[in-house]
């Protein structure tokens, strides 16, 4: 198992119903989103900044994705015709 320290983030509060009233910690693990993280920084790394992933291409693992279902479709697919 590996471990990573999380170094930081941002997290974005839009609405006075979304800021903290007494424990800014304690708002966050009970009441934030994954939509309110705008930037995220892993190791002293940022792997999100203003919600993007910069660390893969999303839409090369999209297309990876894409292929690997159509494969295993296919092999479902032959598997029930031999039945």
């Amino acid at each position: 198992m590996t471990t990573l320290r999380i170094d930081g983030g941002t997290v974005v509060t839009m609405s006075h119903a979304r800021a903290p009233l007494f424990n800014e910690i304690s708002h966050l693990v009970y009441s934030a989103r994954a939509s309110d993280v705008d930037t995220v920084l892993i190791n002293g790394k940022t792997v999100m900044e203003n919600r993007e992933i910069t660390t893969i291409d999303v839409h090369k693992v999209l297309e990876m994705a894409e292929k690997t279902k159509e494969k295993l479709l296919a092999r479902l697919q032959s598997t029930t015709n031999n039945l």
